[in-house]
Order: C-alpha cells, then sequence, then structure tokens
C-alpha cells in the first residue's frame, strides 16, 4: 500500500489553486519524501510546485503539459534528493474525476522516465475535481490513499477497497455514519505501553472494530499489575504485556492483523516500525519513550495520542488526581511546546544503570513507582479514544488538549501554540521522514 500524506491545510490550497479557472485545466508539481514501510511506501509531501501560466507548454479545457523549463528542474531535485514526484493535474468539469485515455498514455511515457532517471521510489499521478480526487502510481497504475494530516485525519482518497459492515458495530454506524466506521476499519494504530492505560486503549478500540496493530512493549506483567491491566489474570504473572494484549484483541476480532514488538520504542530500529501506523497512542510514562514518539509524529507526518494520569499524595494535604490526553502531529503543538517533557528526566532515562550509579547529579527518585488507579487509566484512555474518534470520523470535539480535574469533577480543554522555530515541530522538520536529526536509539544487552 502506498499513502500520500499532506500536511493540513496543503491539500485544501492547492485544490482552489487548481480550481481556481474552472473552464481550464491546471497542473502542478508536487514533491515528497517517501518512507518505506512493510507494505509499501509513506509520501509524505514537502513541496508544492504552482505554475505561472507562461509555465505551461499548452493549456486548454481538456489538455494541459507544463514547460520543460518548469519541470526539469524540479525532477532533477527529487532525483538529486531520492524523492518522489507527484504529477497533478485538474478535471475541472468533473465532480468525482476519472483517468482519460490522455493521462493514461502521458503517464505510461512520464512514468517510465521517470523510473529511470529516479529509480527505487514510486511516482504519482494525482487527478482533482470539483468533489474528488483520484490517485495512481503512474508506471503500475496501483491506486494509493490521500491523506491530509492535521487536527482531523481526512482521507481525500481510498484505495476503493469494499469492507462488509459487522451488524455489532450498528449502533456505532448511527454516530459514526457507514463512512466513519470503515475509516475505523480501515485504521492501522500503534500502540506503545499496553500497562493500565494501554490495556484499556486496546479493550476499547477491539471494541470499535479496529483490525490492525502494533504493540510495543519491553515489560512482563506481575501482582502488582493486576489491579488495572485489562484481561489479565494470575495465571498471567510472567508474561509479557503485548501477549495480553494480543489475546483480548482475538477474544473480540475474528481475524486482526497484530505485529508484536516486545521492547523499548527507543531500542535501536523500534520506533522506525511504527511507520506502519496510521495513528499511534502513547501510554508510557517515561520521558525518553514520549520523545521518541514525539520525533516520530512529525518526521513521518503520524498523529500521536499521548495520554497520562497524575496522582500526588502529600503529607496533610488532599489528594490530588485527574487525566489528560493530547493530540500532537503536524500543524499542533509538539510535547516540547507544551511544556510535557524534561530534558533531564530524558537524560536519566537513557543512562545505562552504571551510568546513573556513577553520576551524582541523579538520584535513584526517578525509579520511584507512581500511584495508579484503574478509574484514571481508564479515563485516560478514554479521552484519548475519543479524541481519536473525532479527528478519524469527524464527531464533534475540538478539544486536542483536554485535561480531567478529579477533585473538583471538571474537563477542560487546554490551548497550547507551537512554539516558533521549534527544532522538533517546526516547518523544516516536518516530513524529513528519515532524513535530518534521527531518533533517540539505544543498544540495549538482550
Amino acid at each position: 500500500m502506498i499513502d500520500l500524506i499532506f500536511s493540513d491545510p496543503e491539500l485544501v490550497r492547492l485544490r482552489q489553486k487548481l480550481l481556481a479557472e474552472p473552464v481550464m485545466e491546471s497542473a502542478a508539481i508536487l514533491l515528497a519524501t517517501p518512507v518505506t514501510r512493510t507494505d509499501g511506501f509513506r509520501l509524505l509531501v514537502r513541496e508544492v510546485h504552482l505554475p505561472t501560466e507562461g509555465d505551461h507548454a499548452y493549456r486548454s479545457a481538456t489538455r494541459v503539459r507544463l514547460a520543460p523549463e518548469f519541470a526539469m528542474p524540479l525532477e532533477r531535485r527529487a532525483k538529486d534528493k531520492g524523492w518522489s514526484v507527484i504529477y497533478c493535474h485538474s478535471h475541472p468539469r468533473e465532480c468525482q474525476p476519472v483517468f482519460s485515455s490522455v493521462d493514461d498514455n502521458t503517464e505510461q511515457q512520464f512514468g517510465a522516465y521517470m523510473s529511470y532517471r529516479s529509480p527505487g521510489v514510486p511516482h504519482i499521478s494525482l487527478l482533482i475535481g470539483t468533489g474528488g480526487i483520484d490517485a495512481r502510481v503512474m508506471t503500475t497504475g496501483e491506486k494509493i490513499r490521500v491523506v491530509e494530516v492535521g487536527e482531523e485525519i481526512k482521507f481525500a482518497c481510498n484505495t476503493g477497497e469494499a469492507i462488509l459492515l459487522e451488524e455489532q458495530h450498528n449502533r456505532q454506524v448511527l454516530a459514526f455514519g457507514e463512512e466513519g466506521q470503515q475509516r475505523l476499519h480501515r485504521l492501522r494504530v500503534g500502540i506503545v505501553g499496553l500497562g493500565g492505560t494501554g490495556s484499556a486503549l486496546v479493550y476499547q478500540l477491539a471494541r470499535l472494530g479496529i483490525d490492525s496493530y502494533i504493540l510495543v512493549d519491553w515489560d512482563v506483567i506481575d501482582e502488582t499489575n493486576l489491579n488495572r491491566v485489562y484481561g489479565a489474570t494470575n495465571g498471567d504473572v510472567g508474561l509479557t504485556k503485548i501477549s495480553v494484549a494480543e489475546r483480548v484483541i482475538r477474544e473480540v476480532r475474528p481475524t486482526p492483523h497484530i505485529s508484536l514488538i516486545c521492547a523499548d520504542v527507543i531500542t535501536r530500529n523500534v520506533g522506525r516500525k511504527l511507520v506502519d501506523a496510521d495513528i499511534i497512542f502513547c501510554s508510557t510514562d517515561s520521558h525518553a519513550s514520549r520523545d521518541q514518539l514525539n520525533r516520530i509524529s512529525y518526521k513521518y507526518m503520524i498523529p500521536v495520542f499521548d495520554m497520562g494520569v497524575v496522582i500526588e499524595k502529600s503529607a496533610g494535604m488532599p489528594l490530588i488526581y485527574g487525566a489528560q490526553a493530547s493530540m500532537i502531529g503536524p500543524g499542533l503543538p509538539c510535547l516540547w511546546c507544551m511544556g510535557r517533557l524534561n530534558a533531564k528526566r530524558i537524560m536519566y532515562e537513557l543512562m545505562s544503570p552504571e551510568q546513573r550509579q556513577a553520576d551524582p547529579y541523579f538520584s535513584n527518585s526517578n525509579s520511584v513507582k507512581q500511584p495508579a488507579v484503574i478509574s484514571l487509566t481508564s479515563t485516560a484512555a478514554s479521552l484519548a479514544v475519543t479524541m481519536a474518534l473525532a479527528a478519524v470520523t469527524g464527531i464533534p470535539h475540538k478539544g486536542r488538549y483536554v485535561y480531567y480535574y478529579g477533585a473538583d469533577a471538571t474537563m477542560r480543554p487546554t490551548k497550547a501554540q507551537p512554539k516558533p522555530n521549534c527544532p522538533f515541530c517546526s516547518s523544516s522538520v516536518v516530513g524529513n521522514g528519515d532524513y535530518g536529526d534521527p531518533l533517540h536509539e539505544v543498544d540495549y544487552e538482550s
């Protein structure tokens, strides 16, 4: 499968430009960072190049071709960087556009030319009409998904694969509609951390009808987990948390696709495997792992839903408790911009046990077990799942950073803004893929 990913609102702007003249076909060239994954590519749109009138070789109501002087420098740039080229044009008189025989012949020539000039990556034809979009690989005609990622995850073009809705989800269809439910079925979800919060995520997502999972956790079930890990029993003590999560999914979904990764997400080559996911849930309290997912979200343009629980008990003071969930990704402030990560904590977590012992600036207080209550871990999971449902299905939900204050019995959305030139979420970072600043990775001994 190949996905073409736009950062919101780039696709909207492109459509407006190409449909501005309703009687003339228009064209543009897009350059995208290709990211390999298990089943194909994730193409991250980095540059949109719109021609002026003088940049056309010819242009009419039924045909358009860009001048070589406009196209060749961009094709050369793609070759030098190893990027994919997306040739985009409009059919302004069609609502749901259909590739014409002229398009077929042109693509055969351009596809062969670009495969020779810039081999090893797919080159795409993108067709825009007044009410829809179509996209395919130039050389093979393979249909691709077109997705716009921002506060909402908009599937502008699916592959056309039909999905039979199940009777058990008819009450959800009343809420999301058939299209919303089909989006959930198609969704590929990564979950990092399968303890109390992560297990509640799995329990809910499986019942929503999601069938594709990447589960990441290095830990095993112990007796202290049994009070909050969904599906865990006394007989599971000593089993990996991901194996218990897999069992919970298979009890609900008949034929799920589950990838199990028994490792810390900051272990070398582990985080990169999450590129197969459409969205990621972060349910770990490690700052190093959350920083890793923060990087993945913007480099690979994958929305991440971060969540957590706060329980603080001080002598002579009332208990403070709450839960939070937030969405990060292109166009949204990252965890650093929101002040949710601590550099010293990350440094500590990335140290080996020997380094921690030898460093006088770090104490063992960082490894103290924190309180955990199932109602609060479940609340955090529910906040994140509802936020994800809003982003995917379009149900009303404006909050992308929501906090539940337990003592006040209130739930409040919180606003944050991306910081200018943030090294983690600015436009210079978004869509870099495997290029640029690397992920934080550690070689752990097995």
